[in-house]
């Protein structure tokens, strides 16, 4: 290989860091979650401005805001649907802002990856929750930590969504 076919352009390093720092800080607040029911608000703000800045830069490398504007629009999005679960009781408020998170990043790629980031993690959690119930483990009432569902479903749907176009 050359020199050059190793060098990675300003715009890819960017896009590396970004979904580098989702990774790096959603292994660490899915293993939180799962040790003590909680997202730590300290994390999940600076997983969302570091993400938010790294795009922010690239757009303005790239002379073009739209992938920030649409990630932004994701992170709403999630955020406000999440919003609607707490209120009906049915999700933390951890998961809620962890939502704006995902959204942020999920919708830097397209409304595609949001979608299916989404229903991966919901059917996910609907698994975990059910398959402990069935063998009669776990009572059906007993809070689960959502943050790794919503980690592996953002995965899931940023690779299902690179494969749709």
């Amino acid at each position: 290989m050359t020199e050059s076919a190793l060098a990675m352009s300003p715009m890819s390093a960017l896009m590396f860091l970004f979904w580098f720092w989702f990774v790096l800080t959603g292994v660490l607040l899915a293993a939180i979650d799962v040790r003590i029911h909680r997202l730590p608000n300290v994390l999940v703000g600076l997983t969302f401005v570091v993400g938010s800045l790294l795009l922010l830069f690239h757009g303005l490398l790239h002379h073009s805001l739209s992938q920030f504007t649409s990630a932004v629009l994701g992170a709403f999005t999630l955020v406000l649907a999440y919003g609607v679960l707490h209120l009906l009781g049915g999700i933390g408020m951890g998961d809620v802002k962890y939502a704006g998170v995902v959204g942020l990043y999920l919708g830097s790629l397209s409304w595609s990856a949001l979608w299916w980031g989404t229903l991966v993690a919901f059917l996910l959690a609907a698994s975990a929750s059910f398959w402990p119930v069935s063998t009669g483990q776990k009572r059906s009432d007993r809070a689960m930590a959502f943050g790794p569902a919503m980690v592996i479903g953002a995965l899931a749907g940023a690779l299902i969504s690179s494969r749709d176009g």
